[in-house]
């Protein structure tokens, strides 16, 4: 297993606006979460169906694509010296979510939006 390589200053930037990103993401679903008592309840549930419908599409060409292309393609070999990344990089914007999300219940929302 491969270790993971040190934390550069484009990886501190990228965690950042994937952070940022995820804050984001986190308000607009505490709000859509708060739909579901309001009279536009119709409206989130739409939303996630329709956004459902869109990932099932994706998967389905995903695979017509594969069935199509059934030789397959071979993934490249790494470059010389490749590490993986970092993990405050991988873990931004999850993190960037549950802080949106948890930071609306505390009005973070009025704030920012």
């Amino acid at each position: 297993m491969t270790t993971r390589r040190s934390m550069t200053f484009g990886d501190w930037v990228n965690a950042a606006a994937l952070a940022a990103v995820g804050l984001f993401l986190g308000l607009a679903l505490h709000y859509l979460f708060q739909l579901k008592s309001s009279a536009f309840w119709v409206t989130g549930i739409v939303t996630l169906l329709l956004f459902g419908g869109v990932f099932l599409a994706s998967l389905a060409f995903d695979a017509a694509v594969d069935r199509l292309f059934f030789g397959g393609v071979k993934p490249a070999d790494p470059p010389e010296g490749w590490r993986r990344k970092p993990l405050p990089r991988l873990l931004s914007l999850p993190a960037g979510v549950a802080i949106g999300v948890i930071g609306g219940q505390f009005g973070l929302g009025a704030l920012l939006l």
